[in-house]
């Protein structure tokens, strides 16, 4: 169960994980049974690496109509605020749900996760402290030349 994996985690060095539902709720309530669950579970446990709690992730949660509220409401269950980028939104409709997001937090980090491009990179950066490439750098195999553009593009 849930308990094993965090229990496995905190006995190895890992970095980070990525949860894509943090179990965070749009309507301000008490969070769900999940988030609470896992907050309680990281107290006892220690730190098992930095946690990528997914608040407003296509496809893995209801649609949100404000991801800046929930990603607030996120702040004390998780390390790094994540969120996906839309694949049914332009990059200027997921910019500005990155830049809403971002002035809630603070300083709070946040993280987006999606179909980064070369092209669409440097529209991301302004708003994020991580990117999370989706596996759209080579569809079947890592592809070295796209992988050195996208740093490229990133060091810029």
């Amino acid at each position: 169960g849930r308990t094993d994996v965090f229990g496995i985690l905190s006995r190895r060095a890992i970095d980070g994980f990525l949860v894509k539902n943090a179990g965070i709720r749009e309507d301000g309530a008490n969070p769900t049974e999940a988030a609470e669950h896992f907050a309680n579970l990281r107290g006892q446990l220690g730190r098992c690496g930095l946690y990528f709690g997914g608040v407003a992730f296509e496809g893995y949660q209801c649609p949100v109509k404000k991801p800046a509220n929930v990603a607030n409401l996120a702040i004390p269950y998780v390390d790094v605020v994540t969120t996906s980028i839309d694949s049914g939104m332009s990059t200027t409709a997921n910019m500005d749900k990155l830049a809403d997001m971002k002035r809630v937090l603070g300083g709070h980090p946040l993280a987006a996760m999606g179909k980064v491009t070369v092209e669409n990179i440097r529209a991301f950066k302004p708003y994020v402290d991580c990117l999370i490439v989706d596996t759209e750098v080579s569809p079947t195999e890592l592809d070295r030349d796209e992988v050195r553009k996208l740093v490229r593009a990133v060091a810029q």
